[in-house]
């Protein structure tokens, strides 16, 4: 099929995940479509329902400028059931599947408690409708099965037990475990200057070594996993990372970032990051080499400061000498001298 336009104006922004898109206009709103199995488009009813499929772009509620101070979202990063939204004040918000860390919330946070609750609500009325139709397939003594299969075979306990979970997973299903509504995401305070010596593991023993708040750039997403890049040039990563495309060393599940500073990543200041479906991507320059190309430039300031103010001072000094020029005659002929080379430099001891 051959691309169509959408009839949808004034767009200035897009993003999209595996199955689920999003536009922004140049008024800051945000809109989402697609599938929304997850909520992952973060388009919710008024009554706080949604639908599966959001079959055009709908306004999200909660990420306008008019709800943030004025910020816009400058960068959507979609993954496969889940969202990214990065603000232009360097907040981060997430929404959609949250099975494994994927919106980077704390497993304390309000809305995945809520979350947990309602599925052990529905897991109740299932359990509750499954002890009641189980009975159906047994004699008045609740122990022999008396119920055949489609082969017209009696069937056994398994049978029926497989049997039971199958209708009451249609008849009863379990809610997803998702984030309906964006949320922001939380990220560790960061060191106030580089240390070239310093791992996480460090950080992590002495946190009172970082005291500065975090300001991202960059956010990208894939699969059930995110990362992002600070402003100073930090890492982090959370959600799912079976594969080790979370790079903490083998974690398999972050709930919220983590700051990322292994052997490679400490050393460079990272500027931008990509995820596929089970790895990642960082792009970043040497620290140190900044380190040393910042201190040959001031060097070079501080000389080319010297020389100018060397300079000025010199002409000042001419200026002195060329007003105790001799006058008349002389000075006519000094003038002569002087044009044709003959004039000695006057050198102050």
């Amino acid at each position: 099929m051959r691309p169509e336009r959408l009839s949808f104006k004034n767009v200035v922004l897009v993003g999209a995940g595996a199955f689920h898109s999003f536009l922004v206009d140049k008024a800051g709103d945000v809109y989402g479509f697609g599938n929304n199995t997850y909520r992952q488009t973060g388009v919710a009813t008024e009554d706080g329902g949604a639908a599966t499929i959001i079959e055009k772009p709908t306004l999200i509620q909660g990420l306008s400028p008019a709800e943030h101070d004025g910020a816009r979202v400058v960068q959507i990063a979609g993954g496969a059931f889940h969202t990214v939204f990065l603000f232009s004040n360097g907040e981060v918000w997430t929404v959609g599947r949250a099975d494994e860390g994927e919106v980077g919330l704390a497993d304390d946070h309000p809305e995945l408690v809520a979350m947990r609750q309602r599925r052990a609500d529905a897991q109740i009325k299932q359990d509750a409708w499954k002890e009641t139709n189980r009975k159906k397939y047994f004699a008045d003594d609740g122990v022999t099965v008396d119920y055949y299969n489609k082969q017209g075979d009696l069937m056994t306990v398994a049978e029926v037990d497989a049997e039971v979970e199958q209708e009451a997973a249609t008849e009863f299903p379990l809610p997803n475990n998702y984030v309906a509504t964006p949320q922001r995401v939380e990220f560790p305070l960061e060191p106030a200057t580089w240390d070239a010596e310093k791992t996480q593991d460090d950080y992590d023993d002495e946190p009172e070594l970082c005291t500065e708040p975090t300001r991202i750039i960059h956010v990208a997403s894939a699969g059930q996993h995110s990362i992002a890049v600070s402003a100073r040039g930090y890492v982090y990563t959370w959600g799912l990372g079976i594969m080790d495309q979370l790079g903490t060393g083998g974690t398999e599940r972050e709930a919220t970032p983590r700051r990322i500073l292994n052997k490679v990543l400490k050393q460079l200041r990272a500027i931008k990051a990509e995820a596929g479906g089970q790895h990642c991507l960082v792009v970043g320059v040497s620290r140190d080499w900044e380190n040393k190309k910042a201190a040959k430039a001031a060097k070079a300031a501080e000389a080319a400061a010297a020389a100018s103010a060397a300079a000025a001072a010199a002409d000042g000094a001419g200026d002195v000498d060329m007003a105790d020029a001799p006058e008349g005659a002389e000075q006519e002929e000094a003038k002569a001298a002087g044009a044709s080379g003959e004039l000695e430099p006057i050198v102050e001891g």
